[in-house]
């Protein structure tokens, strides 16, 4: 999971502020916390479809729950919604972020 952190942060830390405010501060904070700090991934900024930017699965999986969570209005929640229902390999990562930060954050 470690390498997934570092994905999304990095790739958070690219799109910038406007992004990253409207996610709550501990699942920044964890994120960055559980991060592998040695890993350094190389995102293809020049690429025009987001699932060729260079990131694993989990990591799509997981930025496109924050989109669907913190980026969207609610029209466009419902439509998302409807489309990321027939995803079950990013329903799987999903689970297994939620499932892992929950447990984080009650083992503090």
């Amino acid at each position: 999971m470690e390498l997934m952190y570092s994905e999304v942060d990095e790739l958070l830390h690219y799109l910038g502020d406007a992004y990253i405010d409207k996610i709550p501060k501990e699942i920044i904070s964890y994120i960055e916390q559980n991060k592998d700090k040695n890993y350094k991934p190389k995102i293809n900024n020049h690429i025009y479809k987001f699932e060729d930017i260079g990131l694993s699965s989990d990591a799509l999986a997981l930025i496109a729950y924050f989109n669907l969570e913190f980026w969207t209005d609610e029209k466009t929640k419902q439509e998302l919604n409807e489309t990321y229902g027939c995803c079950q390999q990013e329903a799987v990562a999903l689970d297994l972020f939620i499932a892992d930060f929950n447990g984080g954050l009650y083992d503090r």
